[in-house]
């Protein structure tokens, strides 16, 4: 399977880098890893990064960087694609996680099935449009409010609540929130944000799964927004964990190529507030 098309920017705190490969470096030496060519015998030179086809990164990244603090993956997630960040973040990209047609069908029952509204949210004094449609489902009482926008959410569909308990399987984790978002083409989008508001916790584990068209999806570091990871998301699953909310902004840019729909589900666990 190919690697995802990752476009890295150079990191300007270079004694965070440095320190950073060091650190990784003589955990895969401890481990007896391979190196690869263009690693050996110094770290190689691509920021704060690691690459994913050097087994020599790949075994820091299966067991942890003590500088990172990678958790474990829990036994019934198999990794597809491992992505450090800075900062102790990180993505789990499974490509292809549903079978094409198992995503095409849900997708098509999602798109009709679903209450879609556009939402509006107040920004710099004024009221405007989202360039997107939305809905949420929620276990019963579960509240989750983000922007000073507080979605209604919807009893869980059947469609959704079988998704749901796949995707827990998957994680090995638990979710009684579900975001769902709507791109009806390339002309909607998702500006920068971070999902960190206090009822997700602190680190929060939060599995989205992609329907339909490929968009952009891109990570900006917040105390260097020069700093970015650019992926292309296809129908699949994105897992972000770590410190990814509270260092990383991220975002879905809108685009001038044509291209189809595509739907985003973002499942959280929500916790009550105080």
């Amino acid at each position: 399977m190919e690697a995802p098309k990752i476009a890295w920017a150079p990191a300007a705190n270079k004694s965070l880098r440095n320190e950073f490969l060091r650190e990784t470096s003589d955990r895969a030496m401890q481990l007896g890893a391979a190196t690869c060519a263009r690693c050996a015998p110094r770290p190689h030179r691509l920021a704060p990064y690691l690459r994913l086809d050097c087994p020599r990164c790949l075994a820091s990244l299966r067991c942890g960087s003590p500088l990172m603090n990678i958790p474990p993956f829990p036994p019934a997630v198999s990794p597809r694609h491992h992505i450090a960040l800075e900062g102790g973040g990180w993505l789990l990209l499974h490509e292809r996680w549903l079978e094409p047609g198992d995503a095409d069908a849900l997708e098509r029952i999602l798109r009709l099935e679903i209450p879609w509204r556009q939402e509006r949210i107040r920004m710099f004094g004024r009221w405007i449009e989202q360039p997107r449609r939305m809905a949420a489902f929620a276990d019963q009482g579960v509240i989750y409010s983000y922007s000073g926008l507080t979605l209604t959410p919807e009893p869980w569909s059947p469609a959704l609540s079988d998704l749901r308990r796949r995707v827990e399987e998957a994680c090995g984790a638990s979710f009684n929130y579900v975001l769902a978002n709507l791109y009806r083409g390339g002309h909607d989008g998702m500006g920068f944000h971070a999902d960190d508001e206090p009822e997700l916790g602190r680190n929060p584990l939060i599995a989205s799964v992609s329907l339909g068209a490929s968009r952009g999806f891109v990570l900006r570091l917040r105390k260097d927004p020069r700093v970015r990871v650019e992926l292309v998301l296809s129908s699949g699953s994105l897992i972000m964990g770590g410190t990814t909310q509270h260092i990383w902004h991220h975002g879905v840019p809108r685009t001038a190529r044509p291209v189809g729909p595509r739907i985003n589900l973002t499942f959280r666990r929500v916790f009550p507030r105080g």
